[in-house]
């Protein structure tokens, strides 16, 4: 399996496990279709962090907090969006590094 499939399947495990983004999808607060739209953040998400080039929390965070919002109707005042962006760019690293385990 290559290093981008793991990414995407471990990216999929921490937006399966994020209780904001679940409750987001689950309870209906989209815009349209929730499903659709986490998988259209997922996807946006993975090419962020799929680039070649150095990839910042803050990008990360500002993604997924415009994503919330914009797309989801949420606020995020949980932390939950910082930890997310942080535990993505391990897994990432660990990726890159071949770390997979």
């Amino acid at each position: 399996m290559a290093s981008a499939e793991i990414l995407e399947a471990a990216v999929r495990s921490v937006f399966s496990r994020w209780t904001l983004l679940r409750l987001a999808v689950d309870q209906g607060w989209s815009d349209g279709d929730g499903a659709a739209n986490a998988n259209a953040l997922l996807a946006s998400l993975l090419a962020l962090l799929l680039r070649d080039k150095k990839v910042f929390v803050d990008e990360v965070e500002d993604l997924l907090f415009d994503a919330l919002e914009g797309k989801f109707n949420a606020l995020a005042e949980d932390g939950s969006v910082e930890e997310v962006a942080t535990l993505l760019l391990k897994l990432r690293a660990e990726c890159a590094a071949g770390n997979f385990a």
